[in-house]
């Protein structure tokens, strides 16, 4: 081994002076979901083994994994015991205060998914992380994930990355299952309960490929969640800009401005982002089974055969070709992509003033001082428009939480026409008539493009140099 590129290798991976270190997480991830079955049914884990198990509560699968479970004292089923398994591939993104165990996947199996496999079929469910920025604004229950029918499983793979990150394929409906497959398929070391001390060592390399998120970088720290976290607030995809007539353009879902005019013209500033880490999960169904059954029926009647006076030949066919119209093509295509090239909604011209006048060598020269319209960059403890959120860990769907937008003028000059305009994220949801502002003002709650709440605080009067408001709402986590 070469000692000096050991010694460089651990002090460049080391963190700069008066740096914390990062966060040590688990070696091994493990992906939280939570089972349930139709009222009074028990769902047992690693059945077959000496580890099995029975419980309702969260249960972390390790990934790469087949899962083999137990599905039983089913009410409407007496006697009958099911085996659905879980593929587990991908896990939750790792960060400081984030916990994995309070944010369980869960995987629900109903009545109905009983008596479509009683009838033949297998149910297939694809899970996936769902996208906030393409999430679809309906409310949820944390206890059942939002479920959408597909006709098959590669297509619902590819709607579950379109929407989101997948996570993991559930699949109920196969065969019984002997004690000593049981056995087999679950591989001893694979689940984490919430009461085990130390992390289980798998007793096999895992078994099919699954997707992780880097926890966190040697030198920048740890990376942040993108997908588990619900954004709002700042300006995103299209620059916020003010047009003609005083327009406001390029508010998208989740922005969050101020616009307002001076002596200068009319100007608009974004606000700070917030985070609310609260996943959300989405479930793609599939259902497949036999299409048709052939019967065969004995002979009705008996015939004899009598000898004949002659004989003749028959020469048979050599080849025989059978050529069948195709009936139709049904094709889904979807563009691969789409470029969107826009102009400028608006053009400010900048105003300057003359600073002096010199005469060098019989030449006139001019110099002029010219200052820019706007300031896009402010000290942070001066920022025109501020959001904030109680409570800032809000962990679970259906929360309420409530949102604070503070507003002021840290320039010296008086403004007018003060606009504040928040267009929700579509995971959110505003609770009616909990608006207020300090200042008065003329409230009014429309849609936006991606079907959320589209809130807008017309702000009375004049905001002085140096004065401020603050305007407060609920929301609800969907």
């Amino acid at each position: 081994m070469n000692v000096s590129l050991l010694a460089l290798a651990l002090t460049v991976t080391q963190p700069p002076p008066g740096v914390a270190p990062p966060v040590p997480f688990p070696p091994s991830p493990f992906l939280f979901v939570k089972v349930a079955g139709p009222a009074g049914s028990e769902v047992a884990y690693q059945p077959g083994t000496p580890a099995a198990f029975v419980t309702a509560g969260a249960v972390g699968l390790r990934p790469g994994y087949p899962h083999r479970l137990e599905l039983s004292k089913l009410p409407e089923y007496k006697g009958v015991s099911y085996f659905p398994s879980i593929e587990v591939r991908g896990v939750l993104t790792m960060r400081p205060g984030f916990d994995p165990a309070k944010h369980p996947v869960p995987i629900v199996f109903t009545d109905g998914d009983l008596a479509r496999v009683a009838d033949g079929k297998l149910v297939t469910k694809i899970y996936a992380l769902e996208d906030p920025d393409k999430a679809m604004p309906a409310p949820s229950d944390p206890k059942e994930p939002l479920e959408f029918l597909l006709d098959s499983e590669k297509e619902a793979i590819r709607e579950a990355r379109e929407r989101g990150r997948p996570m993991l394929i559930v699949r109920l409906g196969e065969r019984p299952f002997t004690a000593a497959e049981l056995a087999r398929e679950n591989v001893p070391g694979t689940v984490f309960t919430l009461n085990m001390k130390t992390l289980p060592m798998p007793a096999a390399p895992p078994v099919f490929a699954f997707g992780l998120v880097t926890p966190f970088d040697p030198i920048l720290g740890p990376k942040g969640c993108d997908t588990e976290c619900l954004f709002d607030g700042g300006d995103t995809k299209t620059r916020l800009g003010v047009g003609a007539g005083g327009k406001l353009f390029g508010l998208d879902p989740s922005d969050t401005a101020m616009q307002f005019t001076t002596p200068r013209g009319s100007k608009v500033t974004p606000s700070n982002r917030v985070a609310l880490c609260v996943p959300r999960f989405i479930a793609a169904r599939i259902e497949t089974g036999a299409v048709g059954q052939h019967g065969f029926t004995g002979p009705e009647a008996g015939h004899t055969i009598r000898p004949v006076a002659g004989l003749g030949t028959r020469e048979t066919v050599a080849q025989s070709n059978n050529l069948e119209q195709v009936a139709g093509i049904k094709v889904n295509q979807r563009a691969s992509g789409m470029e969107t090239r826009q102009g400028p909604a608006g053009l400010d011209q900048w105003a300057g003033r003359l600073s002096g006048l010199a005469n060098v060598q019989g030449t006139l020269v001019a110099a002029q001082l010219t200052e820019p319209e706007e300031i896009s960059s402010v000290p942070s403890k001066q920022f025109m428009l501020s959001k904030s959120v109680d409570p800032p860990d809000a962990d679970r769907i259906g929360q309420e939480v409530t949102f604070y937008l503070r507003f002021s003028n840290p320039t010296g000059e008086t403004m007018t026409g003060v606009v504040i305009s928040d267009s929700l994220t579509p995971r959110l949801d505003y609770v009616e008539g909990t608006a207020k502002s300090s200042r008065p003002a003329t409230f009014t709650n429309a849609t936006n493009v991606a079907g959320a709440n589209l809130l807008k605080w017309v702000i009375d009067g004049k905001l002085l140099p140096g004065e401020f408001g603050v305007i407060s709402f609920k929301a609800k986590i969907r």
